[in-house]
């Protein structure tokens, strides 16, 4: 079995219209959604280390665990670059 360890020391979201109790349900969602990814056989290098990760516009809307999905995947497809 293989161990991933994923650490995200800071999730930015500047300028979204999210009220302030939305913000750890966009972290939550941000979370399950890596985790889904990872754990369907996503490839990663050994001992990757990734400490900035830009990634591309995404569309806002549909309430904060969808934005948080799509966070979750484009983070997913920088990691993997």
């Amino acid at each position: 079995m293989t161990t991933i360890n994923l650490h995200i020391e800071r999730l930015v979201l500047e300028g979204l219209p999210l009220a302030a109790h939305e913000g750890p349900l966009v972290g939550e969602a941000v979370t399950a959604e890596l985790t889904r990814l990872l754990g369907t056989g996503g490839q990663l290098a050994v001992g990757h280390a990734a400490p900035l990760v830009r990634v591309p516009p995404i569309q806002v809307g549909g309430g904060p665990r969808r934005l948080g999905a799509g966070i979750g995947q484009v983070v997913f497809e920088g990691i993997r670059r």
